[in-house]
């Protein structure tokens, strides 16, 4: 455990500003530069917990988006990885979820969160742990950014031959509650699909104000995963528009087969909204029954990419009747 002011490899440390599972968040100044910045470090890592670190730094150097959070360097520090990356002031997705929001500005915040995903995804990063500790809101002059951080569970989808996998078939890794399925049945086989069924758990509980899979027994929550069992959006949310319903129903199939199978997808059922204005910091005098602008319709490839999406939504609710 370091301390205010202690020097490690050209950064000082100014304050602790996490703990958890995998491992403490420092807040740390480059002497030299001046700059800000966060080290992850782990004190005890165990060998594997180091190989984890490693490889999340290994995936996130494939990446470079807005709505990511950026690494800038592995240090070894007593023989063992830490990870300066860049520093986020401002609230988690999680804290930001207490207040109520109107529909309009909760699609302008995951508008950017979906694309951070999109992004890892093109780079086959799949994140296996989206949920709301795991998304930084960075306070900006234009309002709230939102970037997706921590990648200690991630996997490359196609990884080189020979790599070692850090999942083992009875191990289902991710936070309860936003675990697609497959990632309890069969954890070490899971893909991008396993993270849109994550953002479709994260849009319900900002939406609604409560998780989607509550409840205080884990074998029923687990249950209802698995079944896609939860209340309606519309029950908590009646002013909800239909598009948010039909996103979030296309996230949240249990059959992969009968998910959105894509961002890109998700995107094109909630609103591209790629014009849209940055979204403002949270107020609590914010009117939730704002009116909302809906977005243009896509067109060309976004206008097929909506319709495609959109049938799978239906073709899924249709087999869910017959099979009923």
């Amino acid at each position: 455990m370091f301390q205010p002011g202690e020097h490690i490899h050209g950064y000082r440390v100014e304050a602790q500003v996490a703990t958890g599972s995998m491992g403490m968040v420092y807040r740390v100044v480059h002497v030299a530069r001046g700059t800000t910045h966060a080290l992850k470090y782990l004190p005890l890592a165990s060998a594997d917990q180091q190989a984890r670190v490693r490889r999340e730094a290994a995936n996130l150097q494939r990446l470079s988006h807005p709505n990511v959070v950026s690494l800038t360097e592995v240090l070894e520090i007593d023989g063992r990885p830490g990870l300066i990356m860049e520093y986020v002031e401002g609230p988690t997705l999680a804290d930001w979820m207490h207040e109520h929001h109107s529909p309009r500005t909760i699609e302008q915040l995951f508008l950017g969160i979906i694309k951070g995903v999109a992004h890892a995804h093109q780079h086959g990063v799949v994140h296996r742990d989206l949920n709301p500790a795991n998304v930084l809101l960075a306070e900006t002059p234009n309002g709230l950014l939102p970037k997706v951080a921590d990648f200690g569970l991630s996997k490359l989808e196609s990884p080189p031959v020979g790599a070692a996998s850090i999942t083992s078939t009875d191990v289902a890794i991710g936070a309860e509650g936003y675990k697609a399925p497959e990632q309890i049945t069969d954890p070490r086989n899971v893909d991008a699909r396993a993270d849109i069924f994550s953002l479709g758990c994260l849009l319900y509980e900002a939406c609604c104000g409560v998780p989607v899979f509550g409840g205080a027994d884990p074998l029923e929550r687990m249950n209802a995963v698995k079944s896609g069992r939860y209340t309606s959006p519309h029950q908590h949310r009646p002013d909800l528009p239909d598009r948010f319903v039909w996103a979030i129903e296309g996230c949240l199939r249990p059959n992969i087969m009968l998910r959105l199978p894509t961002c890109e997808a998700l995107l094109s059922v909630l609103g591209e909204g790629s014009a849209m204005p940055p979204i403002a910091a949270p107020s609590r005098g914010v009117d939730p029954t704002a009116s909302i602008v809906e977005p243009t319709p896509p067109r060309s490839q976004g206008a097929i990419m909506a319709v495609a999406a959109l049938l799978v939504v239906v073709v899924g609710a249709l087999l869910a009747y017959v099979l009923a």
